[in-house]
């Protein structure tokens, strides 16, 4: 179940918005779900995929 807008957490963060969609507590610790917006041209770090 994807939570609404009005009840999920949401945090602003160098220009970057990441909402929880599905959090921990929702699937009894298994993982969670976020969206991230950001505006054109930020670039968003992320690890390199894993093998």
């Amino acid at each position: 179940m994807i939570s609404s807008q009005d009840t999920q957490a949401a945090l602003w963060f160098l220009g970057v918005l990441s909402q929880v969609r599905v959090s921990g507590e929702q699937t009894g610790g298994a993982f969670s779900l976020t969206e991230t917006a950001a505006r054109h041209g930020i670039t968003i770090l992320a690890p390199p995929p894993q093998p």
